[in-house]
């Protein structure tokens, strides 16, 4: 005897073990209904069918608490989420209560159903939360439009049996990459694989790093019929030290995730450290030379260092020079690089950067190695200011803001400050205009006010302030800002 179907929209969804089921019929009469799940592991979410008289929307699946998803035979690494697929279409697994958010609604006209396996290996107690909207079977050709896409890992495509969608489907064998223990000397090479898992033409438009510390090959002009593969070939050239995961997201036509994110992840050795990593020097005399330095130390074996090279508007005025200093308390090699900032560094804020290199030698060959090191300062004479920069942080565009620094001779004495022009991008909307905070002119406050970019990026410049001060008759005060995107 054939069952009558039930007379409102429902999801029927079967769920366990395999060598276990229980299948749950939800009554979509409220939208939201929450069903509970044994505590069984691995749990199998095999099978989703509307057995009502009505057509029923699964918008998504919530699972409390952390999961680890596979789909098919492809492992996904431990996550918060994961990603439930059915008749080609992905759905987000969420992890805590209420927080399904916007994502695509299949519709599911009676009587229908969609297999897809998924293993969930938990061992807590799950709540699985069904989102659904009820709608006549007149309305069974509209869809919920999804407000946002999921950003997570492609995964295999649809198992045999599963309807092959009429849409391009990207899936990867593997979106993660681990590289596992690497030096920051090393460079990595690695191959992604891809598929066109659904039955449209398939194009890859962009592959692009969300870190400077990858580079990407890759060429956008072909497209990829049904089950055409390609690959995407990554170089990875760590920077920093110890665990990191490196994103590279990439944008195809498939309309259920445009965009899809192959992880990179390594757990990086350092080669050096230093102390200071960074030389801040802060207020230096104004036309006075003045020695810094750092040492450095050796973090692995068979490491030499002999090379210094100094970059940007400071590089001028500065002499490096590197030279070995002996082992330190743990037998390790150090170096002493010693950094002389001449007397014609200008008055104000400077910056600059410099590089000590040398070679690690490995089984490979000699690989070079290097550090990085940021120089930053500010030069000042007879006169002193409570900043050296105007410093406008982040800002909207086209808004209206004012910063200031007040000026003062050293010795307390009067002077005056003839007047002060702006330059740079945002020299159209500033305007600087200095005023004496007491009567003999001892403290002189510049502000500088007015109108921010229209564009997005990073905007800076300077303003020149005019004295009647004997060496010191034209100082540079600096600005800088972002403008928000």
């Amino acid at each position: 005897m054939k069952r009558m179907p039930w007379m409102f929209p429902a999801i029927e969804v079967a769920m366990g073990p395999q060598d276990w089921m229980k299948t749950y019929l939800v009554n979509i009469a409220p939208p939201r209904t929450r069903v509970l799940v044994p505590s069984i592991n691995p749990i199998t979410i095999n099978h989703f069918r509307n057995p009502g008289s009505r057509t029923a929307g699964l918008d998504s699946l919530m699972i409390v608490d952390s999961l680890r998803t596979f789909e098919g035979l492809v492992p996904h690494p431990p996550t918060r989420g994961g990603s439930c697929r059915f008749a080609g279409r992905r759905l987000p697994m969420h992890d805590g209560p209420d927080r399904a958010g916007a994502s695509p609604t299949i519709r599911m006209p009676p009587e229908t159903s969609h297999m897809r396996f998924h293993r969930l290996d938990r061992p807590l107690l799950a709540t699985v939360l069904m989102v659904a909207m009820a709608t006549g079977c007149e309305d069974a050709s509209t869809t919920t439009a999804a407000t946002s896409k999921s950003s997570t890992p492609a995964s295999a495509a649809p198992t045999t049996g599963t309807p092959r969608p009429d849409y391009p489907v990207l899936a990867f064998d593997d979106p993660v990459i681990d590289f596992g223990s690497m030096g920051d000397w090393e460079k990595r090479q690695a191959t992604v694989t891809f598929r066109n898992a659904g039955g449209g033409s398939l194009r890859i438009t962009k592959v692009e790093p969300t870190c400077g510390c990858t580079s990407v090959g890759f060429d956008t002009t072909p497209t990829y019929g049904p089950d055409e593969t390609g690959e995407i070939v990554l170089d990875f050239t760590p920077k920093g030290q110890g665990r990191q995961s490196k994103a590279v997201r990439v944008i195809s036509n498939d309309p259920d995730e445009r965009v899809r994110t192959i992880t990179i992840k390594a757990d990086i050795a350092a080669a050096l450290s230093a102390a200071p990593r960074v030389l801040q020097l802060g207020r230096v005399p104004y036309r006075t030379a003045h020695t810094t330095g750092t040492t450095l130390t050796a973090l692995q074996p068979d490491i030499e260092l002999d090379k210094v090279v100094t970059s940007g508007v400071l590089a001028p005025h500065l002499n490096a020079t590197v030279t070995p200093a002996g082992k330190d308390g743990q037998g390790r090699s150090t170096w002493k690089v010693d950094v002389t900032l001449d007397d014609r560094v200008p008055w104000g804020w400077f910056t600059g950067s410099m590089v000590v290199s040398g070679r690690i030698r490995t089984d490979e060959g000699d690989k070079p190695v290097k550090m990085n090191f940021a120089i930053n300062g500010s030069a000042e004479g007879e006169i002193a200011a409570s900043d050296s920069m105007f410093r406008f942080m982040m800002v909207d565009a086209g808004d209206t803001g004012n910063r200031t620094i007040d000026l003062r001779r050293v010795d307390l004495q009067p002077f005056r400050v003839l007047g002060a022009t702006v330059t740079g991008r945002a020299a159209d909307g500033l305007v600087a205009t200095p005023t004496p905070l007491d009567p003999d002119g001892r403290i002189w406050r510049i502000d500088l006010a007015g109108s921010m970019p229209a564009t997005n990026g990073v905007f800076k410049g300077e303003v020149l302030v005019r004295t009647d001060v004997p060496g010191e008759e034209a100082i540079i005060l600096r600005y800088s800002g972002v403008v928000r995107r």
